[in-house]
């Protein structure tokens, strides 16, 4: 079964000089109830500690965003916490827990299969991990996350299902609107210049989110603790 599509919009060139995106997606289905459980238990306990933290970085920060915790989730890595910071402060960390390792192996093999399925070549790259526990009313406001010529893949995982579905907005027709449900065990991969939202959930929402970047990127993002996600010369293939 191939999990991964190219989204191209429905408005079809009409000529060669015409603009032509062609965006590819990973859709798949991978986890179980127990899993997801221990997961969820994780990210709450998780972000009971960003309760009690004050920023430390020079990120940006956004009073828009109906999520409070989308800042504070800059600085930690939900599956390796232990990254230095800019400047070399340090909040506190993340306990160790075996469902990190879980997770980092599930985003890490549709990873591979996404770059299988799409013929594209392993390179080494970073991820940035962190989780959105949405409550009733809230929602995830739209945004991509990078648009630069370094730009690579970002993506989420849902351990449990939700109302508020995903929505991504086509670049250039911005009524073309690509849904894909946050049911239970989804996991999704896309390129981190799409433009995506949330609808507003009705119950609590959760869902993992990351991106994978290239060793720029890394270095252009000093306040974020990232871990190796693959690197074709020390780390084995699917």
């Amino acid at each position: 079964m191939n999990n991964s599509f190219i989204w191209r919009g429905n408005n079809v060139p009409q000529n060669r000089f015409a603009l032509d995106i062609n965006a590819p997606f990973y859709r798949a289905v991978d986890g179980n109830r127990q899993v997801n459980n221990e997961l969820i238990d994780y990210c709450v306990s998780c972000e009971t500690i960003l309760e009690k933290e004050s920023l430390v970085s020079e990120v940006v920060k956004s009073n828009s965003d109906p999520y409070r915790f989308t800042q504070f989730w800059k600085q930690h890595n939900l599956v390796d916490d232990l990254g230095k910071r800019l400047n070399g402060d340090h909040l506190d960390k993340f306990p160790n827990d075996p469902i990190q390792k879980k997770l980092f192996d599930k985003i890490r093999e549709n990873y591979l299969l996404f770059l299988s399925e799409m013929k594209s070549k392993r390179t080494k790259v970073w991820m940035h991990v962190w989780a959105n526990i949405l409550r009733d009313g809230e929602f995830i406001s739209e945004h991509c996350h990078t648009s630069t010529h370094t730009t690579y893949l970002s993506g989420c995982y849902y351990p449990r299902s939700s109302n508020a579905n995903l929505m991504f907005r086509h670049p250039t027709q911005p009524t073309d609107i690509l849904e894909i449900q946050s049911l239970e065990n989804v996991i999704v991969l896309f390129p981190s210049w799409v433009s995506h939202y949330s609808e507003i959930t009705d119950c609590q929402r959760f869902s993992i989110a990351f991106d994978i970047v290239s060793e720029e990127e890394k270095l252009g993002n000093p306040w974020r603790p990232f871990v190796l996600l693959d690197d074709p010369e020390t780390m084995k293939g699917l």
